[in-house]
């Protein structure tokens, strides 16, 4: 068997013509997927080995004009391709002149032949079996082939193997036989119930036809083949198709092949495992050059999502994950969204453009951000460690492909040195390969509430009651919370706002008639628990009506989240 291993194209059609700035594959696996959005050059991969495989084989349609990199004539086609056959390795160069002649190395010649010949397979988007047209653009059986060739292959053991992939595949018991009358009809039952497979919906049909074509092809050959699919998902439901997805990785007659599959659907990335290498396929669209870049971590992973515009939104998920400590900072942050982006004519709706998950304060100590095959230090001794620790964590990014989280300072000033907790998280953001999609938001002040002014703090904070306290077994009676009582320094980013207005309730005459610092530290602390943040953050976002209410630090803090929830819903 010949195996395809690596491939290097420059100069066919959307791959750059200057030298060594064409597409380069490497790393190929038993199965191999090329996904990007329409247009993006995925078919001008299959389709050159498709004109190479024409051009050995002497057939129609070899090498024209529009072939070359924007058509230009004196260019050249110029690919390089890693074979491996029974332990050994060449590489094979191929190039199409000027003069559209088709040279390649006689060094490699016998390895090329043979991969082209015997080993290279081709099922295009063609797969129509009511059709009689007897034009083929691909090499794979045509539809009068089809109908002619079941009786010649091993029936009963055919029909055997067909019958249990077509019944795992759709999940219902499944037959398949010829109509005795009419040799050619094909004769499906499903659930007991006889159906002309002209009267099933295409989906079906197209199974059978590529099933069909592998299994006749297993049959003229000895060890695997380069088989090419293109757009497989063609009529077919997401979990049909994800189901002959399995069917080809476990089967013991298919699971041979090296296959090269070329789709802009989603659904296949959830059948990736250790035997599948992906390449993200995508075009620069000042220049129109394909780029094809090997995606070996999460965010590759994301930004295939991205650029064939599949959202969370749309498999009702959010496309924005905003970390926060407790329901109060949700509250805070909703109003704030609203106040900023309503001066832009814009809404964005929590559940759909963002969402909050909650980490509770010290348990962000157990959440992590990672880039999965990624070590920053090839040589670091510390890794195996690292790797058991991670382990242990929760990945921010497991929930989502953008995410924000939001942390209490709790700290007096910004000079003080953050909690190890916070460090650490703050250091694995820096230390991520793509920076682009999580933001780390560490309040200016010692709590999100520091946003808040004094004067509506002050107003909130005078609606809640409390009457008394207990003192060294002594009732400590209260009167109305006055704003007089404050301290005369304005609430600031470094106070705590539960402890600052305790002292609404802390009077002058009180304080002489306790004047022991003891009192004060324990009126304080118990007065302070009053404050529920959650009915606090209520009351003050139903005073915020504009975006005048909301401070310049504010402002300045929240426009990275504001930037990337943008980024994440594509605005």
């Amino acid at each position: 068997m010949y195996f395809i291993e690596g491939f290097y194209i420059e100069g066919y059609r959307s791959f750059k013509s200057k030298m060594h700035k064409g597409i380069k594959v490497e790393n190929l696996n038993n199965f191999n997927l090329f996904i990007g959005p329409n247009n993006s050059g995925k078919s001008n991969i299959m389709r050159f080995f498709m004109q190479v495989n024409r051009q050995l084989k002497k057939k129609p349609g070899r090498f024209q004009t529009k072939d070359f990199h924007k058509h230009e004539e004196k260019s050249k086609i110029f690919a390089e391709i890693d074979i491996s056959s029974q332990g050994k390795n060449e590489k094979a160069t191929l190039m199409v002149n000027e003069h559209k002649e088709f040279l390649h190395d006689w060094l490699s010649s016998n390895s090329l032949d043979q991969l082209f010949r015997n080993h290279i397979y081709f099922i295009g988007t063609n797969r129509d079996h009511s059709s009689t047209t007897e034009v083929n653009e691909y090499d794979f059986l045509s539809p009068s082939e089809i109908k002619g060739m079941w009786s010649l292959l091993n029936y009963d053991g055919f029909k055997t193997l067909m019958n249990g992939w077509l019944t795992d595949i759709l999940e219902e018991e499944v037959e398949v036989h010829f109509d005795d009358d009419e040799p050619e009809n094909i004769i499906i039952k499903i659930a007991g119930i006889p159906y002309e497979l002209a009267d099933l919906g295409s989906g079906v049909e197209q199974i059978l036809q590529i099933l069909t074509n592998l299994y006749y092809r297993d049959s003229d050959t000895i060890g695997g083949r380069n088989i090419f699919i293109e757009e497989p998902e063609v009529h077919l439901h997401p979990r049909v198709h994800v189901k002959f997805i399995e069917l080809i990785q476990k089967d013991t007659l298919l699971k041979k092949h090296r296959y090269f599959i070329f789709s802009h659907s989603n659904a296949l990335l959830d059948c990736i495992d250790d035997n599948w290498s992906v390449y993200w396929v995508w075009k620069d669209k000042t220049e129109g050059i394909t780029e094809v870049t090997q995606c070996d971590q999460r965010d590759g992973t994301y930004d295939i999502l991205d650029s064939i515009g599949v959202k969370p939104s749309q498999l009702m998920q959010s496309n924005l994950v905003i970390w926060v400590e407790g329901p109060s900072d949700r509250i805070y942050i909703n109003k704030w969204i609203d106040l900023l982006t309503a001066e832009k004519g814009r809404r964005y709706e929590e559940g759909k453009h963002y969402s909050f998950l909650m980490y509770g304060g010290s348990l962000l100590g157990h959440y992590g951000v990672f880039d999965k095959g990624n070590k920053n230090n090839e040589n670091d001794e510390n890794d195996g460690i690292r790797d058991e620790e991670e382990q242990e964590l929760v990945d921010i990014f497991s929930t989502s492909r953008y995410a924000v989280v939001v942390i209490d300072r709790d700290r007096e000033d910004q000079d003080s040195p953050l909690k190890k907790r916070v460090e650490k998280l703050e250091t694995a953001i820096d230390n991520r390969e793509r920076k682009d999609r999580v933001k780390l938001w560490i309040t200016s002040g010692r709590e999100i509430e520091n946003y808040i002014s004094h004067e509506t703090l002050s107003e909130v904070c005078m609606t809640f009651k409390k009457e008394y306290i207990l003192y060294e077994n002594k009732r400590v009676d209260f009167e109305e919370p006055n704003i007089k009582n404050l301290p005369a320094v304005s609430f600031s980013t470094k106070h705590s706002f539960d402890e600052y207005f305790a002292e609404l309730f802390l009077s002058s005459e009180l304080l002489s008639k306790y004047p022991e610092e003891k009192f004060k530290e324990v009126a304080v602390k118990k007065i302070s628990k009053i404050f529920n943040k959650i009915f606090v953050a209520k009351r003050v976002v139903k005073k915020l009506d504009s975006n005048e209410y909301l401070s310049v630090k504010l402002k300045e803090d929240i426009k990275p989240l504001l930037s990337l929830i943008e980024k994440a819903n594509g605005f």
